[in-house]
């Protein structure tokens, strides 16, 4: 058996010894008390070893060939598996106890090191190929520490625990289901002084949501929306401002599928970037709700390789091939249009800001202090476009990228009939939407109408979504935070220490030692901060609990959606029957493949769990 073969093809499965690694198996006699383990045994060639078909449901038809090991005693006895033994577990049951055992070192490893330490607990729902829903469990702490110099990618750990089938979602159930998989993992959940979910109203509603449940068993925790996701709602509401912009997006996405969908359309787009010496490489995007910079990176990639779409849009509309050409000119006449191009430059640079902080949210080092900051930058930055100053630089491209390709920028629309307001609203003071579109010529106009409404937008939503509703919380964690004002304050440290159990007198009086201490010094940020106290850990041990409880408090849960990808590769269409179990199991391995598997013990377990199997491994 091959465990890559028949249960991933993820490259990321490299924790699996090479070939090289073991010789054989060797079986005895059920006389032998208590079995063994040789050295330089792996797994992967216990199951090579046997010349098992791939199909596992012709296993038992075909029964392995058992080579010796070199270790092995010479006895001129004939040994070989027992076909009863062998029919009783077939192949894919030792296959799946062999990866159960593995993924279970893995989780073991986190336990032990996660003993003693405040932790944030992620989870995040997702429903696999098979159709059935999964709830991602992720953990993040930071270790114990040592006297040497640290970074961030070496500090905070992000693990991911496992997979819990869900078949009921309600709030109780869910909690229920979280609680048992911490526990049986050996997990304390006193420890837990974080929830960090999305904004489902099963997970986050304040009366009897999963996070106000499982405070009963974890009393320090809060619960924190996951920025991330809390982005992408802002982007969503965002773009029903404006009466264009879905009509916008509907156009980029034609123009994808145009251009993907068939062959001839992508071999005209090639020809007309190399004719243009454009970048060939450079392809159109895709765009979708869920991924959360999608928006921008089509966009970017349209205006990139605007000249080259109106080429072979051109081109595709002279062929005379019917709904090609159709559909092409279709897509020209939409192209040139003021309107697009204009509103292409407006959300280039608009989200062109959202991705930036959305890139920041994704990264694993980044903690709740450090995003809430970067979230009032970016408000900052979009307050100072909002200019007629900002908008002309922008109007500037659009008139640029225009007259490159000879395109009319001020077009004077045909307008079939005349808008009227309904008779009915005569004598009435009109201040909403009538079903009616202005038609936007001039620069002010495009300002007006779509500029300074997604500004507004975007800052009310992330005024609203991005709200300081614990301030007196934010101010406690950074008070060790060298880049905030309320650095080493006394007066601020309260509510954190008491929500982590912090000695806050004895807290306060560290402070006091560290700002004379640090006088002298330039301390930038808090694991600079974090190292000049490792070599004092016993003279500050209140102040490093409080560093590391405030960079455990995670701002977003994307480590939950990395899980999800690994997922999709394992479990796919191809191998769409696998169970919840083995699914769980290798996700683990594959995600968590940094942690080292001492194979000798996966074999060992496996050979106490069978000792009246017939079979010794060595």
């Amino acid at each position: 058996l091959n465990i890559i073969n028949s249960s991933s093809s993820s490259s990321d499965l490299q924790n699996l010894p090479s070939s090289s690694d073991i010789q054989g198996i060797s079986d005895v006699s059920s006389t032998v008390p208590t079995p063994s383990l040789a050295t330089n045994s792996s797994l992967k060639d216990v199951f090579q070893a046997t010349s098992v078909p791939d199909d596992t449901s012709k296993s038992c038809n075909d029964l392995p060939v058992q080579p010796k090991l070199a270790a092995y005693p010479i006895n001129h006895q004939n040994r070989s598996f027992q076909s009863s033994w062998y029919k009783e577990r077939p192949c894919h049951d030792i296959q799946n106890e062999l990866i159960h055992l593995m993924g279970n070192q893995i989780r073991e490893e986190i336990s032990l090191m996660v003993k003693n330490c405040n932790y944030a607990l992620m989870a995040d729902e997702c429903r696999d190929i098979s159709g059935t829903q999964k709830l991602s469990i992720v953990i993040r702490f930071v270790p114990d520490l040592n006297n040497s110099s640290i970074d961030f990618s070496s500090f905070v750990k992000e693990y991911f625990l496992g997979f819990v089938p869900l078949e009921e979602f309600d709030a109780i159930t869910l909690a229920e289901n979280i609680v048992e998989f911490l526990k049986n993992l050996n997990i304390p959940l006193e420890s837990c002084i974080c929830l960090c979910f999305d904004g489902a109203a099963v997970m986050s509603d304040q009366q009897a949501g999963v996070h106000v449940l499982l405070k009963k068993y974890m009393p320090k925790s809060i619960y924190i929306h996951c920025s991330a996701h809390r982005l992408n709602l802002v982007i969503s509401d965002t773009c029903k401002v404006v009466f264009y912009i879905w009509d916008y997006f509907s156009i980029i996405g034609s123009i994808h599928s145009f251009f993907t969908d068939s062959g001839v359309a992508n071999k005209y787009f090639k020809q007309a970037q190399k004719q243009l010496d454009l970048v060939q490489s450079s392809r159109l995007k895709l765009w979708a709700e869920t991924l959360w910079d999608s928006r921008w990176k089509a966009i970017d990639a349209v205006i990139v390789n605007y000249p080259a779409i109106i080429k072979a849009l051109d081109d595709i509309s002279e062929e005379g091939s019917r709904s090609r050409s159709i559909n092409a000119a279709g897509l020209l006449m939409h192209l040139k249009k003021s309107i697009f191009i204009i509103t292409s430059f407006i959300l280039h640079q608009l989200f062109g800001l959202i991705k930036v902080l959305s890139d920041h949210l994704k990264n694993p080092a980044l903690d709740y202090v450090r995003g809430e900051e970067l979230v009032i930058s970016i408000i900052q930055q979009l307050t100072n476009l909002r200019n007629e100053q900002s908008f002309n630089q922008i109007y500037d491209k659009a008139k640029s990228l225009c007259e490159v390709n000879e395109i009319d920028l001020v077009q004077q629309y045909h307008i079939h009939r005349k808008t009227k307001i309904p008779s009915r609203f005569n004598d009435c003071f009109i201040n909403s939407t009538v079903g009616q579109r202005e038609t936007l010529s001039t620069s002010t106009d495009f300002m007006n109408q779509i500029y300074f409404p997604l500004i507004d937008s975007m800052l009310v939503e992330l005024n609203d979504k991005f709200s300081l509703k614990t301030l007196s919380f934010m101010k406690s964690i950074a008070t060790v935070y060298p880049e905030s004002k309320n650095f080493l304050s006394i007066n601020d440290v309260d509510e954190f220490s008491r929500h982590i159990d912090v000695d806050s007198n004895a807290l306060k009086n560290e402070f006091i030692v560290i700002k004379t201490m640090l006088m002298s010094k330039t301390i930038n940020n808090v694991i600079q901060f974090l190292n000049e106290l490792i070599p004092f850990s016993t003279a500050f041990p209140q102040t490093l609990r409080m560093i590391k409880s405030a960079i455990t408090m995670p701002i977003s849960q994307v480590a939950c959606e990395r899980s999800f990808s690994k997922m999709k590769i394992i479990k796919n269409y191809l191998r769409n029957s696998m169970s919840d179990k083995r699914l769980s199991d290798l996700t683990v391995v594959a995600v968590e493949r940094n942690i080292a598997i001492d194979y000798e013990r996966i074999i060992d377990k496996l050979a106490r769990n069978h000792k009246n199997s017939r079979i010794l491994l060595y």
